[in-house]
């Protein structure tokens, strides 16, 4: 049995094959003996028949020798076919038998057959089964063939037996190099050459099989990348047949793999960048809060300090303006006396010279709401033409007492009316006006208004002031609207100024969207034009505008003897409203606080009060809110703010608590006189024919901007007192005096 076994195992069919093999051998020596006793009596038949044709002399002796011939002769035939023919013909049995068996053939059924019969059919079994293992190979190779990756085949001692044409396109090793070579020859070859046959060598020393990816080169040195699996091919038995081999190119493979391998490393950059940007946006981001935080207080700073300025402009403001108040009224008091010319002239100096600070005042007000934005606009229907016509007859006088020309040109294509803000556009004539006349010395200054259209074909309205003067160099006009700034010294020495005006012309002109440019030649003179946007706009609809109400209808207006309440701290500005109070023929009281004033309206009854705004113990702001809480009588008696609060705002505040009327100090005679008409008549307490409001609430720097014809209405208020005076003195004889002011 051991051989039909290998490795120590048995092969299934052993038994059967085993059985076959003893079979045959005994028919073997079954015939052998038939065979031999055949020949044995074929020979005695011989001799016998032989001995009748040639009778010997002795028949036992003959037949004695021929049987010893006989024998011999069939021993030498059976030794002969036994060892020459038997043997062999047994031996190759075996080996057929035991390789049916390892291939799991089927036993033949020999019956009586000897070896050779049973050789015979255990020959045609085998026959069959290499041809259907012939079919298989073929398919298998032509499978092999086609295949997209390479293979080849090696016997034990590693000649290579096959390969298919993948493999020659893969490596350019053509059938007839490498078939029938050993694959050390490739592998000890160290230029360069298909990895695939190193991996059979290695495979060959260990045994085992080998499977690697590789930098591999074609036989025209030709690289790539290839996976190679190399494995033994043993038998049944386990016995090594062979090597197979495989190899793919996967140079795509390593390609993509080695992109994503780029991708995934500059991923890992990218994300350790991000990573790193993080921090750096997470330490920025600690930065930036704290510095929106130092930003939050510098800007809590800015607005305390925004705040600090605009309660030091108001402050200012109103200490300037309270003792300005009592210069310039007393100077009007003085002028209205009858002084000798040199005492005249003292007085409308000290007039001149208040008027003066007070334009100052105003300038620098002008321009802390400018840079603070809290200058509003207003928008209502103006007339140019009124407007340009109103400043030329306030500027007249001025540059008659020049000798200078002021002609006006008005466009007519311009429409009656447009929007816009009447007061500042009336500030920025005044202004370039008054700068036209000042630095002119001889010539004419000329005012042209047209209508025209930008670039884009927008409407504009264009103001153009030209002079004659003395010019403004090209290299300085670009200071020519700085704050604060004179183009040359010896100009503020010459001509005056702060250099404020121009640079409020330019804020306000941007203000209302337009722009201002000028063009100037030295020792030939200035244009300064203004170009603001056009919108023509309707008249309003019903009343016709009434008109301004005049310093004698004021006056005749106002019934007489009215006892007035007047709440003010300075004793300045006590003796001016006193003085002004007697001479127009009315009773004064006199609080110095609003909580003396509320005191006072409950002794006595009073026709009108006049509130100064900043008080010690009460103001007039909380002193009108008590007022207008009250439940008496006097709740809704008229009250006029008389005070030197001019900022933005602060008459609509007065307004809101309950005020009437708002004249700001240094108080104009006239703008008082009106105001006190039109409070009166807004209370139903007298009636007057037309009221401007609006000429009442013009802003406070308009109010006290006094022009010309301003300080003659002015003098004219005064002599009018002095008038009603001598007239009410006349009347005292009758029994009606004015009562006293009183405290």
């Amino acid at each position: 049995m051991a051989q039909f076994a290998s490795k120590g195992k048995i092969w299934p069919k052993a038994a059967a094959w085993q059985a076959v093999l003893l079979k045959a051998g005994r028919n073997d020596r079954l015939h052998a003996a038939a065979a031999g006793v055949f020949l044995f009596a074929f020979l005695l038949l011989a001799e016998f028949a032989f001995y009748k044709l040639w009778p010997a002399p002795d028949l036992t002796l003959f037949l004695a020798a021929q049987a010893g011939i006989a024998l011999a002769t069939l021993g030498l035939t059976f030794a002969f076919g036994y060892w020459r023919l038997l043997r062999p013909l047994h031996d190759l049995l075996a080996r057929t038998a035991r390789k049916s068996a390892q291939l799991d053939l089927p036993e033949p059924a020999i019956g009586r057959e000897q070896s050779a019969a049973a050789l015979h059919q255990i020959v045609n079994l085998l026959i069959h089964q290499l041809e259907e293992q012939d079919d298989r190979t073929l398919r298998l190779s032509l499978a092999a063939s086609h295949a997209e990756y390479g293979v080849m085949l090696t016997d034990p001692k590693g000649v290579i037996l096959w390969i298919n044409r993948a493999f020659t396109h893969l490596t350019d090793y053509e059938p007839d190099v490498i078939l029938g070579r050993k694959v050390a020859e490739f592998a000890e070859d160290r230029l360069g050459g298909p990895q695939v046959f190193d991996a059979v060598a290695d495979a060959m020393k260990s045994g085992h099989g080998r499977e690697i990816e590789t930098v591999n080169y074609t036989r025209n040195a030709h690289r790539y990348w290839s996976a190679i699996n190399v494995k033994p091919i043993e038998d049944e038995s386990g016995q090594l047949e062979g090597y197979i081999a495989y190899e793919r190119d996967i140079t795509a493979t390593k390609t993509t793999q080695s992109a994503l391998e780029a991708s995934r490393t500059q991923l890992q950059q990218r994300v350790q960048d991000l990573q790193t940007t993080q921090h750096q946006l997470e330490h920025e981001q600690g930065k930036l809060a704290e510095v929106a935080k130092d930003l939050i207080r510098a800007k809590e700073a800015a607005e305390q300090a925004n705040r600090a300025k605009s309660d030091f402009l108001a402050t200012i403001s109103h200490e300037l303006r309270t003792p300005m108040n009592g210069i310039l009224g007393m100077a009007d008091l003085l002028l209205a006396q009858n002084l000798e010319d040199e005492q005249k002239n003292y007085a409308r100096t000290i007039r001149e010279s208040g008027e003066g600070l007070l334009v100052i005042l105003n300038d620098i007000l002008d321009l802390s709401k400018l840079e603070a934005g809290k200058l509003e606009l207003e928008t209502v229907p103006l007339s140019l033409d009124q407007i340009v016509k109103a400043v030329t007859t306030v500027m007249q006088p001025n540059a008659a007492a020049k000798n200078l020309t002021l002609r006006t040109h008005i466009d007519s294509n311009l429409p009656p009316l447009i929007e816009g803000d009447p007061t500042r556009l009336r500030q920025i004539l005044f202004n370039l006006t008054s700068n036209a006349i000042k630095f002119t010395e001889a010539g004419s200054i000329d005012i042209r208004v047209s209508a025209q259209k930008n670039e884009e074909g927008d409407a504009l309205a264009v103001i153009a002031i030209e002079d004659t003067g003395i010019g403004i160099a090209p290299e300085t006009q670009s200071k020519l609207f700085e704050r604060f700034s004179q183009l040359d010294s010896s100009i503020s020495r010459t001509h005056g100024g702060t250099g404020l005006g121009l640079a409020i012309c330019q804020e306000l002109t941007f203000l209302m969207g337009g722009n201002i440019e000028v063009e100037s030649t030295p020792g030939k003179g200035s244009l300064f034009r203004v170009s603001l946007p056009l919108k023509a706009a309707e008249a309003e609809k019903g009343a016709p505008a009434p008109k301004p109400l005049g310093t004698n209808e004021a006056l005749a207006a106002i019934p007489p003897h009215m006892n007035i309440l007047l709440a003010e701290d300075n004793d300045v500005n006590q003796r001016l409203m006193r003085a002004i109070i007697d001479k127009l023929g009315h009773n004064l009281t006199i609080a110095k606080n609003g909580i003396e004033a509320v005191k006072h309206l409950r002794r006595a009854p009073f026709d009108l009060v006049l509130m100064d705004i900043q008080m010690p113990e009460m103001d007039g702001v909380i002193a009108t809110k008590v007022i207008r809480a009250s439940d008496a009588d006097w709740a809704g008696i008229p009250i006029i703010a008389l005070t030197a609060h001019a900022m933005q705002g602060s008459k609509e505040q007065y307004l809101q608590v309950g005020m009437d009327g708002f004249v700001s100090k240094p108080i104009h005679l006239p703008l008082l006189l009106g105001e006190i008409a039109r409070v009166l008549h807004e209370r139903g307490r007298i009636v007057l024919p037309t009221i401007d409001d609006a000429a009442s609430a013009r802003p406070c720097a308009e109010q006290n901007a006094l022009s010309p014809k301003q300080k003659a209405d002015t003098k004219d208020a005064l002599r009018l007192l002095l008038n009603k005076m001598e007239h009410q003195s006349g009347g005292q004889s009758s029994g009606q005096p004015p009562r006293k002011a009183t405290h």
